[in-house]
């Protein structure tokens, strides 16, 4: 507690858990409801990740360039811009929703830097407490996370429920759903 730097670290890994929590659990609600593209969500979930990996090189020189703290804030304010894309795809444009969740799934690598700082953390938390507490450092960020995504996908079935939204016809709810997807991460 009297470590600011690993609380912080705890708060953004909590915050990003959040926000990629809500987004993925509505993902199929939107690509249905919103895009009009329910049998293409699997195939649009694993081109994110495709997007993941194949941006993972440029992420990791980002990183090393600018330092892992300034590469996160670059992939926070990258993301908010992809959010506000998704405020604009049309309806039943594969192509565009493609393009679009891989560009979301590149964004996401920047998550991985959480990581990292706690691997530097963990030399600052030895030199402060005189013991190596590299497991508790990472447990620490492992239930930030857990708690987090928890919280983002709780979150975001409440508010849907608050939306009177209807999974048997989710295209009915299709702009709170839009809100909702773009504006709670």
């Amino acid at each position: 507690l009297r470590f600011p730097a690993l609380l912080l670290l705890i708060a953004a890994q909590a915050m990003n858990a959040f926000g990629l929590g809500a987004i993925t659990s509505i993902f199929v609600f939107f690509a249905d409801g919103v895009l009009g593209l329910a049998s293409a969500a699997p195939l649009l979930l694993l081109i994110s990740f495709i997007g993941a990996g194949l941006t993972t090189p440029l992420w990791t020189r980002l990183a090393i360039r600018i330092g892992k703290p300034k590469g996160m804030l670059v992939m926070a304010l990258w993301l908010v811009g992809v959010m506000a894309f998704a405020s604009v795809l049309p309806r039943g444009d594969f192509p565009l929703a493609a393009l679009f969740v891989f560009i979301l799934g590149s964004g996401f690598v920047g998550l991985l830097f959480i990581y990292g700082i706690a691997a530097d953390l963990t030399v600052a938390d030895r030199e402060r407490c005189g013991r190596d507490r590299t497991a508790f450092v990472f447990s620490l960020v492992n239930v930030a996370q857990k708690a987090g995504t928890a919280l983002g996908i709780g979150f975001s079935y409440i508010a849907l429920d608050l939306f009177a939204f209807d999974p048997g016809n989710p295209a009915a709810s299709a702009t709170p759903l839009r809100a909702l997807y773009v504006g709670v991460p």
